[in-house]
């Protein structure tokens, strides 16, 4: 891999060597470690000064060089592991998290060519999940334009993720979704609000609390969230089914085991309350 690498690129300044030997140091511990964050993190600490446009155009140069030249079972395996070096990247908490996210964006949108929804319909549907989340935090670009971006790779798992056959990956998008449709810019308010809710709704009938305790207990704040802000119904009608999910919430986001998520829905329950 290393040999590939360095034949391709060919680097001529000491600066570009560092960006190739970060590449390799940490495609290598992602395929050691099989993913682990303990291992990872600190590689990317130690060279996140190197986290930037130059090293996204690095992956994606490198990506496109070892899928024209590996057999099929090879360029599946080098893109399982590159798709865990974007997610480690898109969840790292140091350097710069606008560059985290473009790195992130520019891993996706190559692995996408390689997987292809026709030959790897789950593989794809997994990659569409992933980029809807990076534009749902996205930096760079317009607020407006990201979040549009990531209803349609939201809506395009959701081609693949059907409840039936994957009814957790289902779930999970159905959540995303109604994430980015509580924060969407264009279209009416009133409207995007009643689409977040409708996704939360579809997301708790697979999200059920003795199967999915965590998982249950986001969607039921999100959805107290946008209870809280809807237009339409009445005002009154609106608060109680906001602190009635914000309460079942906290059924399982207790103190001690949740500290940070029974915080956030303790302020949410009080915001409701001091507007009931």
């Amino acid at each position: 891999m290393a040999q590939q690498l360095g034949q391709y690129l060919n680097p001529q300044a000491a600066s570009i060597e560092e960006y190739q030997e970060f590449l390799l140091e940490v495609l290598q511990a992602e395929i050691d470690s099989n993913s682990d964050p303990a291992v990872v993190y600190p590689i990317l600490k130690r060279r996140q000064h190197l986290l930037d446009d130059t090293f996204a155009q690095l992956l994606q140069a490198y990506a496109r060089y070892v899928f024209s030249q590996g057999k099929a079972e090879d360029v599946a395996d080098i893109a399982e592991m590159i798709q865990n070096l974007c997610i480690d990247i898109s969840e790292f908490p140091l350097g710069s998290r606008a560059n985290n996210l473009e790195i992130t964006i520019t891993g996706y949108q190559t692995l996408l060519e390689v997987y292809i929804r026709d030959a790897f319909p789950y593989e794809w549907a997994r990659l569409q999940n992933n980029l809807g989340l990076a534009y749902l935090y996205r930096i760079r670009g317009e607020r407006a334009d990201n979040l549009e971006s990531a209803i349609a790779a939201y809506i395009l798992s959701l081609e693949v993720y059907i409840r039936d056959a994957f009814p957790y990956e289902w779930a999970r998008s159905q959540n995303n979704l109604g994430n980015a449709y509580i924060s969407r810019i264009r279209g009416e308010r009133a409207d995007n609000l009643e689409s977040a809710i409708a996704a939360y709704i579809l997301s708790l009938e697979v999200y059920i609390r003795d199967s999915f305790p965590y998982d249950w207990a986001g969607t039921q704040t999100n959805l107290g969230i946008a209870y809280d802000n809807r237009i339409f119904g009445e005002r009154a009608d609106n608060l109680e089914l906001a602190i009635a999910a914000y309460n079942l919430s906290l059924e399982v986001y207790t103190r001690d085991s949740f500290p940070y998520e029974w915080a956030r829905s303790q302020n949410n329950l009080g915001i409701a309350y001091g507007n009931r």
